[in-house]
């Protein structure tokens, strides 16, 4: 079964040439990140991965798909943290304007209406 899960631990096996590092950065052991890895090559029907002795690089078919999914990983990411954040804006505002703007019936053709002040 594909998730983000699947996603994030191929891109860290990848980058990382390391199924023990990369399931060290996402809290698995090394066999669960091999099966996770096994589930999502056989989701595909593709290989991803060149496993020898010496290193686990992509295949073609594995550089082609972590260059899509990447960028998704990266927007699912930003888009968690606007989330959790709170999206919301901060700081403060500064506007310029001409000050008959502000000042109604001192040189300004504006009819304000009447405002109580508070």
């Amino acid at each position: 079964m594909k998730n983000s899960l699947s996603f994030k631990l191929y891109t860290r096996v990848a980058r990382l040439g390391s199924f023990s590092a990369a399931a060290r950065e996402c809290g698995l052991s090394q066999s669960q990140a091999s099966r996770v890895i096994a589930d999502l090559e056989a989701d595909l029907d593709v290989r991803l991965l060149s496993r020898t002795t010496r290193a686990i690089v992509p295949t073609d078919a594995g550089a082609a798909y972590l260059a899509r999914i990447e960028p998704i990983l990266a927007a699912l990411e930003d888009a968690e943290h606007s989330v959790r954040e709170g999206d919301d804006f901060s700081g403060g505002l500064r506007l310029s304007m001409p000050t008959s703007f502000g000042n109604p019936g001192h040189g300004g053709d504006h009819d304000w209406p009447s405002c109580p002040r508070r």
